[in-house]
């Protein structure tokens, strides 16, 4: 054969493998989407300093740059201390009257969502216009009112919510929370405790970081205390979930409709049962003839 007949036949048999793009696996090691982003400014990230007015590059995210996003089930953090926090907390630490993301938490919500007086699963004198379901993690992607660069690579489902740079892609994401058999869902509203930029752990595979709390890594409403039976402090299991997989109950809004209306019905029949209760009481002194029964009148 011909040598020129050997170089075409070589040629036409060379196989060219072009390798996936590979993962740098600091944070997480699934076979999740990849972002490139443009270089922008970073700064540090302190609770008390998320609103303030620090210039940060707009975030500007390469979207052509990624590769497919297989379906994935997110990971359980598993044995997590959870610490308890509710809307419109005051003390010697940092005050929710607002959140990460909304300045004026305590009126969106409808009032402080007091722990001890409770109506169920809801504070007793008004009804939460919010999902009394709620945690705060300790990672924000916003600062100064805008996304943070990073949050492109980081954030799992940055894709899919991203409503541009002034709007949180983390604010309202839903998780999984286990407690021994019990399981609740709840909605990310929050960001803490203690620390604002653990996404090793939020989205990866570290452990949260050591804190005055146990090294506590979550902290959850009065309304996930009291659904699943933890105390002050507590061990939880926890994973994000999309929102399709959340099912009726408490935390959803025909859930806390169903509940409500089941609240009324109960408090409506305790009522009864008392005056019932009441009525029989006079009938029988009225019999007895310690209490005298007035013409035209009668004790249903």
């Amino acid at each position: 054969m011909a040598k020129g007949d050997w170089l075409g036949l070589l040629s036409s048999a060379i196989l060219v493998f072009i390798p996936a793009r590979g993962h740098s696996g600091e944070l997480i090691k699934r076979d999740e989407a990849t972002f490139a982003i443009r270089s922008a400014g970073s700064c540090g990230d302190v609770k008390t300093r998320l609103w303030s007015g620090v210039d940060v590059a707009a975030l500007a995210p390469d979207l052509s740059i990624r590769c497919d996003e297989p379906p994935f089930c997110y990971p359980w953090k598993m044995g997590i201390v959870a610490t308890v926090f509710w809307i419109g907390e005051t003390g010697s630490g940092p005050t929710n009257a607002r959140s990460a993301w909304d300045k004026n938490w305590v009126s969106n919500y409808g009032g402080v969502d007091d722990p001890v007086r409770r109506r169920g699963y809801e504070p007793t004198g008004f009804r939460p216009r919010e999902n009394p379901f709620y945690v705060a993690l300790p990672y924000c992607d916003m600062r100064a009112g805008r996304l943070k660069p990073e949050a492109a690579k980081v954030v799992p489902w940055f894709i899919a919510q991203f409503r541009g740079v002034g709007s949180s892609v983390c604010k309202g994401h839903w998780l999984k929370i286990r407690h021994g058999t019990k399981i609740c869902y709840a909605q990310w509203e929050d960001v803490g405790p203690f620390s604002t930029d653990s996404s090793g752990y939020v989205f990866g595979d570290e452990r949260p970081l050591p804190n005055v709390n146990h090294g506590a890594g979550i902290d959850v409403s009065p309304a996930i205390r009291d659904y699943l039976g933890l105390g002050s402090l507590g061990l939880v299991d926890w994973r994000f979930v999309e929102q399709t997989e959340v099912p009726i109950g408490p935390w959803s809004p025909a859930g806390r409709a169903e509940y409500a209306a089941a609240t009324l019905r109960d408090a409506e029949l305790r009522r009864n049962s008392l005056l019932c209760k009441g009525c029989s009481v006079a009938q029988a002194m009225c019999l007895s003839g310690r209490l005298p029964l007035q013409r035209g009148t009668h004790h249903r």
